[in-house]
């Protein structure tokens, strides 16, 4: 196990705040977490991929620039 001097210095972060960081993820899931029970549908089933918004903030950039 890393110490946590080991982490923050690998993250290039203070070790002050790895505590809340490891509070953080504790929260953390994962979007393979099934949500039936034959696991047939996961968390990342219910996501909606809604790439209009990327695309309307790209359009934007570009109008910017011209």
């Amino acid at each position: 196990m890393p110490t946590d001097n080991e982490i923050a210095d690998k993250m290039r972060i203070s070790v002050g705040l790895l505590p809340e960081l490891k509070i953080w993820m504790q929260g953390v899931v994962s979007l393979d977490t099934p949500l039936a029970d034959d696991n047939s549908l996961t968390l990342a089933d219910t996501i909606q991929a809604d790439f209009s918004l990327e695309d309307e903030t790209i359009d934007k950039m570009v109008c910017r620039t011209l």
